[in-house]
Parts: C-alpha cells; sequence; structure tokens
C-alpha cells in the first residue's frame, strides 16, 4: 500500500516527465521511479537473462535457438534504446542510464525502473545525444557478452536490432512530433547511428502514406525469425520480403 502522499511525491519528481513523455510516444512503454533501497541491477548486468532465453526457446522450439536468440536480444535492449531517443530529443535531460532496471521475472521483461535521481539539464541537443549515446553503447556490448553465454547470437546481428530499435524509437516520436519531418528524422537516425557505432546497420525507407505525403519506414537489416514459429509471419519491414511489399505496407507491423 502506498503511503499518503507518495503518488503525489512520484508525480513531481523530475523523472516523471520523462516516464509520461515515453508512454505517451510509446503505448504501453511503463516505468516507475525506485528508491535506491529497491533498485534492481543495472539494465546492462544481465540479471536472470538464463530465464529468458530458456522460456523463448521452451515456448517455440520449432523456431530453432537463433529465434529465441533474437527475441530475448530484442527484448532486453528496445527499453533503453527507446528511453535514450525520449530524452534526448522530448525530454531535454540526461538520465543516468546506470540507473536504469529492468526487471526479468518468469522469463519475462517487465517494465523498466529508473533509481530517483535528477536528469542532467542545460546542454545543447548534440551534447545529449553524445552522451546517452555514449552510456546505452557501453552498456549494450556489456550485455551482449552476457547474452551470448546464454544464446547464440552473432555481434553483427545485435547491432543490427539495436539500429532497428534506434530508428524505431525516432519514429516513434513522431506520434508527438508531428512537425518533425522526414528529413530530420533521417539526420537524426545518422546521427544516433554513428554515435553508437552502428552506422550502415539499418537505415529507412521512404513511402508514401494514404494521403501521398512522403513517410518513412524501417529498413531492417536483420529478420526477427517470427516466420519461424507456429502461427508467425514476416512482418512489414522484413528484409526477407521485397521492397515492393514493404514499401506498400503489407504484413504484420513491424
Amino acid at each position: 500500500m502506498n503511503r499518503p502522499g507518495a503518488a503525489a511525491a512520484a508525480s513531481s519528481h523530475p523523472l516523471h516527465a520523462l516516464i509520461s513523455q515515453a508512454e505517451a510516444a510509446v503505448p504501453g512503454l511503463e516505468g516507475r521511479i525506485v528508491t535506491p533501497a529497491h533498485a534492481g541491477p543495472a539494465w546492462h548486468a544481465g540479471h536472470r537473462v538464463g530465464t529468458l532465453q530458456r522460456r523463448l526457446a521452451t515456448q517455440h522450439p520449432e523456431a530453432g535457438p537463433h529465434y529465441a536468440a533474437l527475441t530475448g536480444w530484442s527484448l532486453l535492449v528496445w527499453k533503453p534504446l527507446y528511453l535514450g531517443v525520449i530524452a534526448v530529443h522530448l525530454h531535454g535531460g540526461i538520465p543516468d542510464f546506470e540507473r536504469l532496471s529492468l526487471r526479468v521475472d518468469a522469463g519475462q521483461v517487465g517494465p523498466y525502473r529508473w533509481v530517483e535521481h535528477t536528469p542532467v539539464t542545460g546542454l545543447d541537443e548534440p551534447e545529449r545525444l553524445h552522451r546517452v549515446a555514449a552510456q546505452l553503447s557501453a552498456g549494450l556490448w556489456q550485455l551482449l557478452d552476457i547474452w551470448q553465454q546464454h544464446a547464440p547470437l552473432h555481434a553483427k546481428a545485435a547491432s543490427r536490432v539495436c539500429a532497428t530499435c534506434a530508428l524505431g524509437a525516432l519514429l516513434a516520436l513522431q506520434r508527438v512530433q508531428p512537425n518533425v519531418g522526414t528529413a530530420i528524422t533521417r539526420e537524426r537516425g545518422r546521427r544516433w547511428l554513428d554515435a553508437l557505432g552502428l552506422r550502415g546497420q539499418a537505415g529507412y525507407l521512404e513511402g508514401r502514406a494514404p494521403c501521398g505525403e512522403p513517410v518513412l519506414l524501417l529498413q531492417r537489416k536483420v529478420c526477427c525469425l517470427d516466420f519461424r514459429r507456429l502461427g508467425g509471419s514476416h512482418c512489414s519491414t522484413c528484409p526477407q520480403r521485397t521492397l515492393k511489399d514493404r514499401l506498400s505496407g503489407s504484413g504484420r507491423g513491424g
């Protein structure tokens, strides 16, 4: 049971705006603020990732070990990357990603948690991007070393998943930044991939919305292998689909 005033205190915390902005941009991206006494291991510590790999492997054995490796990796990295992009371009403050944790429980990745602290403010966007990307990049490589002890994931495939997440986060921002056009998003994407050391690992394709306006689509360079599981399919941005199919937007969203 929350003590009286706890909700009000949380809502006034500097991190609360980031949590709210993240959920507005990506419905379902839920998080909360915790005290140091309730902090979990940092998101890149690989806490209980073996349970995640085993759950995915046993849940869909027909899909094979590479499916479990890619899917688990995606579940572990997409939230930190999305939060980094949202912090830089929407929130305007720099949280400490060493104080971000992911709850891995029963083989599932739950809502993220920030240990209470005050983000750094007063920096321009290029500096914010540089600092956040440096933290994320270091954490991603540390986490990959741990994940590879449990799952057969090649570094190139892992990098391509991360690049896709970063570019996907920029597309999600258009939900709440409608005035940010394709040119700005492309430039942001280029800067993020460079800063993360992921140049060339993903990109954008330009399509057309029903109204005729240009829209960006993810140009993924790694398949998630969802089609290998029973009931699975190729997503709309799958690199195994023809360019025509991808530009048409046919297939499962992804």
